[in-house]
C-alpha cells in the first residue's frame, strides 16, 4: 500500500529504495519499477517479483511486461536484447497466462482436507472433463463411479481401524482411510486386463479439472488393495454396483485442500531432444 501511494507520486530514487524494499505487491512492483528508479533500487525492487540476477535494464524490460520469474530467468541468462525480451516472454510466460500450463504446474497431490464435501455440480464438472480423455479407437475403457456418501466411507473406514489400528495410531490427523477425503472418485479397468493406460488419461483429466475449480486430490493406490483383498469390506465395493467384467483400479480423494505442499524436484536430464 505504501509503495503504491509513494510511487505514484513519483518519489527519488532514495525514496523507492526504501518503499521497494518492503514486500508489497507485485502490481504495486511494476509501477514503480516503471518509474525507472536507479539500478541497485531497481534490483532491490524487482528481485521481489523477477528473477535474482538480471541486469538493471533487463528487469525493467522485463519487469515491466509482468512475465513469470522462471522466464525472467532463462530469457535473461541468455543475455537477450529489449526486442528479444518481448518476444521470449510473451511465447514463455505462459505459465502466468494461460490456464491450462498454470493449472498442470500447480497442481500437488492433497493428503489434508477441509470437512466440506465437493458441490455435486463441481463433481459432475470434473467428471465430464474426464470421459473427454482420449482412448484407443476412442474404446472408453472404463467405468466410474462418484462417491458422495459419507456414511459408505465412515463404514469402510470403521474396517480399516480395526484391522490397521497401528497405521491409523501413527496418523495423528486421521478420519478416515482415503486421506480424509469428503468424496471420492473410483475408476475401474476391464478385469481381463487393458485400458490401464487410458484410464491413466481419464485421471489426469480429471485431477487437472479438479485443481482448476480449487479442488485437491490425490491419486491413491493403497486402500484399493485393502478393499480387494479384505472380504470385510466387500460391501463396499458391492455399493459402487461395478460390471462384473470391469474392476476397481484406482481411486482419486477429491475436497477442498487444507494444505500447499511443495512441489517435489523434477529430473529434467530424463528428457532428451532429438533434432537433426
Amino acid at each position: 500500500k505504501t509503495q503504491k501511494e509513494c510511487c505514484a507520486k513519483g518519489c527519488a530514487a532514495e525514496t523507492h529504495k526504501d518503499c521497494c524494499s518492503k514486500e508489497c505487491a507485485s502490481k504495486s512492483q511494476k509501477d514503480c519499477c516503471a518509474k525507472g528508479c536507479a539500478a541497485e533500487t531497481q534490483k532491490d525492487c524487482c528481485a521481489k517479483g523477477c528473477a535474482k540476477g538480471c541486469s538493471a535494464e533487463s528487469h525493467k524490460d522485463c519487469c515491466a511486461k509482468g512475465c513469470a520469474s522462471e522466464t525472467h530467468k532463462d530469457c535473461s541468462a541468455k543475455g537477450c536484447a529489449s526486442k528479444t525480451h518481448k518476444d521470449c516472454c510473451a511465447k514463455e510466460c505462459a505459465l502466468e497466462h494461460n490456464a491450462v500450463i498454470e493449472a498442470i504446474m500447480a497442481r500437488r497431490s492433497v493428503r489434508k482436507y477441509l470437512d466440506k464435501p465437493v458441490e455435486h455440480s463441481k463433481l459432475e464438472t470434473v467428471v465430464r472433463c474426464g470421459i473427454n480423455a482420449p482412448s484407443g479407437m476412442n474404446s472408453q475403457p472404463w467405468v466410474v463411479r462418484v462417491v458422495e456418501d459419507s456414511k459408505l466411507i465412515s463404514q469402510v473406514t470403521e474396517v480399516y481401524k480395526k484391522k490397521n489400528p497401528e497405521m491409523v495410531s501413527r496418523d495423528e490427523n486421521f478420519k478416515n482411510m482415503f486421506r480424509n477425503a469428503p468424496n471420492l472418485i473410483c475408476v475401474c479397468t476391464p478385469a481381463k486386463g487393458g485400458g490401464e493406460l487410458d484410464a491413466g488419461l481419464l485421471g489426469e483429466n480429471m485431477m487437472l479439472a479438479a485443481q482448476s475449480l480449487g479442488l485437491g486430490t490425490c491419486c491413491l493406490g493403497g486402500p484399493v488393495r485393502f478393499l480387494k483383498s479384505e472380504p470385510e469390506a466387500k460391501f463396499f465395493i458391492d455399493r459402487l454396483d461395478i460390471p462384473e467384467d470391469y474392476q476397481l483400479n484406482y481411486i482419486i480423494a477429491i475436497g477442498y485442500p487444507d494444505e500447499q505442499p511443495d512441489a517435489k524436484p523434477r529430473d529434467a536430464s530424463k528428457v532428451k531432444f532429438i533434432g537433426e
